[in-house]
C-alpha cells in the first residue's frame, strides 16, 4: 500500500481506495511514519468500538447492552489480533458498514440530512472494500422486504440517498 498508494486513484490493484486515501491524508498531516499508520489503525478501531456501542444502545435502549456489545468485540480475533497485526482494509470496511447501519437506524422521514448522510456512508462503504457491496445490497433488499420500512423508504429521499451514494463512488 505504501508503494502503490503514492497517488490518488480510484483503485489500487485488488484493493478499494478508501484506506489508501485515509493513509495519504494522515501522511500529509503527520508525515510518513509508522506513528501515522498506527494512529490511523487505532482511530479506525476506536470508531468500530464506538459505533458498535452506539448502534447497540440505540437498538436496545440500554447503555449496558451497548457496552457489552463493544466489550464483546474483544473476543473476535480479527479485531483484537489481526487488525493490530496485519489487516488494513477490513477494519475500515467494518467501520463504514457500521456507520451505514447506524445512519440507516437514525433515518427520519421528515429529515433530509439523515438521508444524505446515509447515502454518503453507503458510498464510503463501497469505497472501503468491494465486498461491502454485499452488505449494501442486503440492506436495500431488507428495506424492500419489510412492509413498514418499505413504506417509509420508497420515497424521493431514498432516491436522493442512492444518488449521493453514486456521487461518492
Amino acid at each position: 500500500v505504501l508503494v502503490k498508494g503514492q497517488h490518488w486513484q480510484w483503485g489500487y490493484g485488488p484493493h478499494a481506495p478508501l484506506y489508501t486515501w485515509l493513509m495519504l491524508l494522515f501522511f500529509k498531516v503527520l508525515g510518513s511514519s509508522t506513528f501515522s499508520l498506527n494512529l490511523l489503525r487505532e482511530c479506525v478501531l476506536f470508531g468500530v468500538y464506538l459505533l458498535t456501542f452506539l448502534k447497540t444502545t440505540h437498538l436496545t435502549r440500554s447503555h449496558v447492552c451497548g457496552a457489552a456489545a463493544a466489550v464483546a468485540l474483544q473476543f473476535h480475533p480479527a479485531i483484537v489480533w489481526e487488525s493490530q497485526r496485519e489487516l488494513t482494509h477490513s477494519p475500515v470496511a467494518s467501520l463504514m458498514i457500521l456507520a451505514t447501519l447506524y445512519a440507516f437506524l437514525m433515518l427520519r422521514p421528515d429529515k433530509w440530512a439523515g438521508w444524505v448522510v446515509f447515502g454518503i456512508c453507503l458510498g464510503l462503504s463501497l469505497l472501503s472494500k468491494y465486498n461491502a457491496a454485499l452488505f449494501c445490497g442486503a440492506l436495500l433488499i431488507g428495506v424492500l422486504w419489510g412492509p413498514q420500512v418499505r413504506k417509509q423508504a420508497l420515497c424521493l429521499k431514498m432516491a436522493v440517498a442512492l444518488g449521493v451514494m453514486l456521487a461518492v463512488v
